[in-house]
């Protein structure tokens, strides 16, 4: 029922943010050191899907994934379409959510016409790195 941006990290330690902050905290016992923000990644990632789509950005659900050998300590999101979970939360937090959606039951043809887009962007982007700059460049 939604197209789910997910931001895989692998982070050791404990994990400090503001969903708008553009670097967050990462403690892993030996010091603090400043990691890029990974929702501000998703988000920009959406826009840019929203657009090769042709749809919504309601569509979208922005997600950051921590490995299990991180911990999410305090990262403070006001935004209810962006999540940052646990490895092991992840999956439940999706399936949760499409029982509660009350948008977009997508058909299989228009599933179909998405991948198909998606596969051809990427396909684009590999091939003419000019392309994905020119859609990066717009936000």
């Amino acid at each position: 029922k939604y197209i789910y941006v997910i931001e895989p990290k692998f982070w050791l330690g404990y994990i400090f943010g503001n969903e708008e902050d553009e670097k967050w905290l990462l403690n892993d016992g030996n010091g603090t050191i400043y990691v890029e923000n990974p929702l501000r990644n998703t988000r920009f990632k959406i826009k840019v899907l929203a657009n090769v789509l042709g749809i919504s950005n309601d569509n979208f659900v922005n997600m950051v994934c921590i490995a299990d050998c991180g911990k999410i300590k305090e990262v403070n999101i006001k935004d209810n379409t962006c999540k940052v979970l646990g490895e092991k939360e992840t999956l439940s937090y999706i399936l949760e959510k499409e029982k509660h959606a009350r948008i977009n039951v997508y058909k299989s043809e228009e599933i179909e016409r998405i991948a198909s887009k998606l596969y051809d962007y990427h396909k684009a982007s590999l091939e003419d790195k000019a392309y994905y700059q020119k859609h990066k460049n717009k936000y």
